[in-house]
């Protein structure tokens, strides 16, 4: 009996052992592999660096890659996982590695740092160069590496700081001032530790005359109040001429603004909004009325007087927009190239000014003894104008000259059957144009009434040649309109009848534009209502409407 109890037990704990040794090797098939054995992302530019000793991982990715969003793709031990998954944020892993954590089938865990690098940039390049000082855009050559930079003859060249961007994470060396006297070699060096040298040359302008002016004088000729301007440019120089009515004078000014690689960076293209207010800011005044603009056709600069009353300014300045109308500047006329001359006598004063055919013609707005004066280019120091009477208009009534209005507002226009005019719309609005030869100085200047407009005075009147004719554009209390050639080319007087030449634009009761008139004799813009405007080139006007918009007009 007891033998078969110990028998009976011995079994029990075999059984038990057995049972015990297998769990034990149960237990020790578990894997305790926790290995990165690939890591792999799209347009990787290198294979991973796997270091199982060290459990990191680096990899060199495209320069230009995003790395807020990369998914690897990562081979690990057999019956292992990994955390985290999915898309990850990589833009700090060179400081910050990412951490993987590999689980073990027996549950052990092993981290890895995971770094990602872009590929270090190879450009060396300098992008922009400029200095004060500088006449034109900088010539930045890439092949030759080399920076050429004109600046204005009387800047000191010897201290001179560039403001200069350059590739990417790239550095550049020497900074600050320099002198440069002789060239100065830049050395730009890339994120790959690359570097390129860069020969910058900076050269003085030559002293250049404006062939405008003669006998040149430099001084202040500032705080002289501005009654009305122009522009003036033969293709290569532009003064700008402004009437001083007090003075009896007109002042021609180098204005040093005649570089045509100016153009493109100054012309406009979008709405300028709040420019008065723009210009109120810029002057220090609480107000500034825009009273007249000019468009330099050389460099697309804006020029504009301004005053700080509407009516009856105290203060007049011009100001001068470039980059787009992005920047403002007054003219600073107290140290100044310039000259001066006398116009008409103390009971006149000057109404307005254009300039064509190499000449400056100025009316004078004087009722019942008007004159029409011109000087002719280079305009010289203390020159005098040469002035001719006019007569009063010859209108439609009997042939005779009846209408004593001055020529108020006058534009010059080449037509295209090849004459050369004066052309404008006077007070009582009788329309009018001359040809420039007879305004010889001597004799009176018979003025015949082209046309007729209803009311008072225009603001302004410029000629436009516009595909192949060439038109009159008058700005009428809120309104434009453009006169067709055949109105001002002179070509109406072919006829004697007088009373049968003279056009009414516009009828009364209500104002309209006369019955049977098409596009070609009167288009009338008035989407807006519009406040001064300029030739800004073939196909628009510069224009200024009442909520202080600038913009350009299709013709």
């Amino acid at each position: 009996m007891k033998q078969n109890l110990l028998r009976s037990i011995g079994i029990i704990l075999f059984v038990l052992s057995i049972s015990i040794v297998t769990q034990c090797k149960k237990d020790e098939e578990k894997s305790a592999e926790k290995d990165i054995l690939t890591f792999r992302i799209e347009n990787q530019a290198a294979v991973a660096e796997i270091d199982v000793n060290t459990f990191t991982i680096k990899i060199t990715l495209p320069e230009n890659t995003d790395l807020t969003s990369i998914e690897p793709i990562i081979g690990i031990s057999a019956k292992s996982k990994i955390i985290p998954g999915g898309k990850q944020d990589f833009t700090n892993s060179e400081i910050n590695p990412l951490i993987y954590t590999v689980i073990a089938e027996d549950n052990s865990e092993q981290k890895w740092k995971v770094t990602i690098a872009k590929e270090k940039s190879v450009n060396k390049d300098i992008l922009t160069f400029s200095v004060t000082g500088q006449t034109g855009n900088a010539n930045i050559d890439a092949n030759s590496h080399t920076v050429t930079c004109e600046i204005n003859e009387g800047t000191d060249i010897t201290v001179i700081e560039p403001s200069i961007t350059i590739s990417e994470n790239a550095t550049i060396t020497p900074t600050g001032k320099q002198n440069f006297t002789n060239p100065v070699t830049y050395t730009v060096k890339a994120e790959n530790g690359t570097d390129q040298a860069w020969i910058v040359s900076i050269t003085k302008a030559q002293p250049l005359t404006n062939t405008l002016l003669s006998e040149i004088q430099n001084g202040d000729i500032s705080g002289k109040k501005i009654n009305d301007f122009t522009l003036a440019s033969n293709g290569t120089d532009v003064v700008l001429l402004f009437a001083n009515n007090s003075e009896n004078k007109i002042y021609a000014v180098d204005i040093k603004d005649n570089n045509a690689k100016d153009l493109t960076n100054n012309t406009i293209s979008t709405d300028i909004n709040g420019i008065q207010a723009n210009i109120a800011t810029t002057l220090g005044w609480t107000n500034a009325y825009i009273s007249n603009i000019e468009v330099n056709s050389i460099s697309k600069a804006i020029y504009m007087l301004v005053g700080d009353d509407s009516s009856n300014p105290t203060n007049t300045a011009i100001v001068k927009l470039t980059n787009a109308g992005a920047t403002i500047t007054a003219l600073d006329f107290s140290s100044i190239d310039y000259i001066s001359m006398s116009v008409f006598s103390e009971n006149k004063t000057v109404s307005d000014m254009t300039f064509g055919d190499n000449k400056l013609f100025v009316s004078s707005g004087s009722y019942n003894s008007d004159e029409l004066a011109f000087f002719t280019a280079p305009f010289a120091h203390n020159g005098q104008s040469t002035n001719q009477k006019t007569s009063m208009f010859k209108s439609n009534w009997d042939n005779k000259y009846n209408t004593g209005a001055p020529l108020d507002y006058i534009c010059y226009g080449e037509t295209s059957n090849g004459s050369k005019r004066i052309m404008g719309i006077t007070t009582c609005a009788p329309g009018f144009t001359l040809p420039i030869t007879d305004l010889t100085g001597a004799g009176t200047l018979e003025v015949i009434e082209y046309f007729y407009y209803p009311g008072d005075l225009p603001k302004k009147v410029v000629s436009v040649n516009t595909g192949n004719k060439t038109f009159m554009f008058s700005l009428y209390t809120s309104k434009i309109q453009r006169i067709g050639e055949h109105f001002i080319d002179g070509s109406i007087t072919s006829s004697t009848k007088l009373n049968e030449n003279r056009q009414a634009m516009y009828e009364c009761c209500p104002s309209k534009i006369t019955t049977g008139l098409t596009d070609n004799d009167i288009k009338e813009y008035s989407a807006a209502t519009y406040e001064i405007m300029s030739n800004y080139n073939s196909t628009h006007l510069l224009v200024l409407d009442n909520t202080d918009k600038l913009s350009l007009l299709a013709m």
